[in-house]
């Protein structure tokens, strides 16, 4: 499956989704963080089980635990969706 893209301007998106796994790859919490606003919310489904982060400190600490779930950069998964406002 690919990543579902919604957005009246697909470069724009498409930056932020890049820059965003890049964050991810080398595991640099900060980087990740720093992409989302104080009051921003992540929605993170693992196993069916949907858990929504709020503000810069859950956000923080799902990522953590993300990367306890991938504990090296050989891990993968599925980015299904990703949802910018």
């Amino acid at each position: 499956e690919r990543c579902s893209i919604e957005s009246d301007n697909t470069l724009l998106t498409n930056n932020i989704r890049r820059h965003y796994l890049e964050h991810f790859g080398h595991r640099d919490l900060e980087g990740i963080v720093s992409d989302y606003a104080e009051g921003a919310f992540l929605v993170n489904v693992v196993n069916g089980v949907r858990t929504k982060y709020h503000g810069h400190d859950e956000i923080r600490k799902a990522f953590q635990d993300i990367f306890k779930l991938h504990p090296t950069v050989d891990s993968s998964f599925h980015l299904l969706e990703i949802e910018v406002d």
